[in-house]
């Protein structure tokens, strides 16, 4: 029998212990929330939003950090933070981002600063770009940077950038912009024009000029023109899906109890099927990324599902969401070592992939979070726990999901690796490999395949790439408003440390090209050789369709407002105009 000093004593020692246990299930505890604090931060999901390259005509070139070149690319291809486009002489390209449009003249380079779920920053380098923002959300997330200044919008509406010459304009031909530099700021309302430039001093300066009227601002208006003419069904999908614009134009919508809202393509091939027609190309932070020939192939490729039915391919958009999250390809994949394809063709191991159908869950090949997961597959899949069994079964031993499309017509296709390598087209190659046996099987075969939910080529060797490039020669600017074609060429010199300048996206390193396209020709810095020549000095204002002006050699004193013309300065009588200085008014921003 214990007595009290002892019975105090061995209720101290089990006080003692049970203290001990919880300290070390606390510690451990402590320890497992910080090391799953740290692996969800190492987790960084791509942006759920890209643009794409919407229309071309003539040659449009981007620039490849990886392969530190320019690159031909085709409509449909994503853009993305980085990436730096540019244009021939007597080319124009359209891009679009949701509902927001910018359309690219002629010799003009652009460069994407930041595309991301709260930012759509861009860099003019040079040329004419033109943009339409028709949300209030799209113009807090706008800005255009060039070495001037930096400009923002205020207010939905169309407007101008251009920049010659260490100068930059805006003009906004509806709607409302702000120049900002230096702690200054300029607005520039309807109907206006203003020029923008940094004196020896480095104090930004500027000019009020009448409109712009050339070839490239009617185009635009004809564009914008016809844009307006197409109704958007947006009851179906939101503005904001990128590439959505496209679907009234070459489609027709049917309501069904089954799936929704079903969109059907018209005047497709016989015997087509979803991603059959197209090209895969590596585009970074996701990797191996579907990009479709068809005018409309962007939307029903990267969102919502596709269904056979009726003998007819649909695309399914699925619940509708306010900006739905991008996706490579909505695809599954078919392949890994138990599948055997005796290639008659040549091109290495079989690449086999299959549309995903309406309720199927997407599993993405790169780094992903499961808010991530979750929000991608929100249009067609909203059971958690599914998504969570099949995400994580994807690193079992074999996926043995039976996907609903494999046995409907041409639904899978199987090409040699070297056509994704070679970032070749997929349909000739496809067809000649339809009447494999081995092929065929994936089709009829009763039991599910063994499927990955990668795709089975993610870094290949390294292929031999020619030693030089050849250079097209670019023809001389032949001008863009009356008085410029005569000026004589020159090139803007490079930036200080552009050649250094890194790639901003993550991610692993893309599999290597193994063919070549033939970069434009560029100045001594990196971006494409630009001949448009040097900007008109302000006495010959006139020739850009504004007024005359004075030329002043030496820079005007700083003035006590800002926006107030500079002294001496001969210019017609100030139009009032709400919101900003009047045309011809010229002045010095100061801080």
């Amino acid at each position: 029998m214990r007595t009290s000093s002892q019975f105090r004593v061995a209720q101290a020692i089990e006080t003692h212990g049970r203290r001990r246990v919880w300290i070390v299930v606390l510690t451990a505890l402590v320890a497992f929330a910080a090391a799953f604090g740290a692996h969800a931060q190492a987790v960084v999901d791509p942006p759920s939003r890209v643009a794409r390259l919407g229309d071309a005509s003539g040659q449009v070139w981007l620039f490849s950090a990886d392969s530190n070149e320019w690159v031909t690319i085709a409509r449909n291809r994503p853009l993305t933070t980085g990436d730096r486009i540019a244009t021939d002489n007597g080319a124009r390209a359209e891009i679009t981002l949701g509902s927001t449009t910018l359309r690219l003249d002629g010799a003009t380079e652009l460069e994407i600063a930041r595309l991301d779920d709260s930012r759509f920053a861009l860099r003019l380098e040079g040329g004419s770009v033109a943009v339409r923002l028709r949300s209030p959300q799209s113009v807090n997330e706008f800005e255009l940077s060039t070495d001037e200044g930096r400009f923002r919008a205020q207010a939905v509406g169309r407007f101008r950038f251009d920049r010659f010459d260490q100068a930059s304009d805006v003009t906004a031909f509806s709607g409302q912009a702000i120049y900002e530099n230096r702690n200054t700021a300029l607005p520039v309302t309807t109907g206006q024009h203003a020029q923008f430039w940094i004196d020896q001093a480095g104090v930004p300066q500027y000019a009020m000029m009448q409109l712009v009227r050339d070839e490239f601002a009617a185009w635009n208006d004809d564009r914008d023109r016809a844009e307006d003419r197409v109704a958007q069904q947006r009851r179906y999908v939101s503005p904001e899906m990128t590439g959505a614009e496209d679907l009234d134009r070459y489609g027709s919508w049917e309501q069904t109890p089954e799936y929704g809202a079903l969109w059907i393509p018209r005047q497709v091939p016989v015997g087509w099927a979803p991603y059959t027609t197209g090209h895969w190309a590596w585009v970074r932070p996701w990797g191996w990324t579907w990009v479709d020939d068809a005018p409309w192939g962007f939307a029903p490729f990267h969102y919502g599902r596709w269904v056979y039915r009726r003998n007819v391919w649909c695309w399914v958009p699925g619940t509708y969401v306010a900006r739905p999250v991008y996706a490579p390809a909505l695809v599954a994949w078919i392949g890994g070592p138990s599948v055997s394809v005796s290639i008659t063709v040549g091109g290495g191991a079989p690449v086999g992939w299959v549309p995903l159908a309406p309720h199927e869950v997407y599993v993405p090949p790169y780094r992903f979070s499961q808010r991530y997961v979750r929000e991608v597959n929100v249009t067609h899949v909203t059971n958690v726990t599914n998504i969570t069994t099949i995400v994580n079964n994807r690193n079992g031993e074999l996926d043995r999901r039976d996907l609903a499309n494999r046995k409907f017509p041409n639904a899978v296709t199987v090409v040699p690796q070297e056509v994704m390598l070679r970032r070749q087209p997929v349909a000739p190659v496809a067809e000649r490999m339809r009447n494999d046996p081995h092929v065929r099987s994936l089709v009829a075969d009763a039991a599910p395949p063994r499927t990955v939910t990668a795709p089975p080529v993610s870094a290949p060797p390294p292929a031999q790439r020619p030693s030089t490039q050849v250079r097209p020669p670019r023809p001389p600017f032949e001008g863009r408003a009356p008085g410029l074609a005569g000026r004589p060429e020159t090139a803007r010199p490079p930036s200080a440390g552009e050649q250094q300048r890194p790639d901003p996206r993550a991610g692993t390193a893309p599999p290597p090209r193994a063919d070549v396209a033939v970069p434009p020709p560029r100045s001594e810095g990196g971006r494409p050789a630009d001949n448009r020549g040097g900007r008109p000095e302000f006495g010959r204002g006139s020739e850009r369709g504004g007024p005359p002006v004075a030329t002043t050699p030496n820079a005007a004193p700083a003035q006590p407002n800002v926006g107030a013309a500079s002294p001496g300065a001969t210019t017609p009588a100030p139009r009032a105009t709400p919101g900003g200085p009047p045309v011809g008014a010229r002045g010095v921003l100061v801080e």
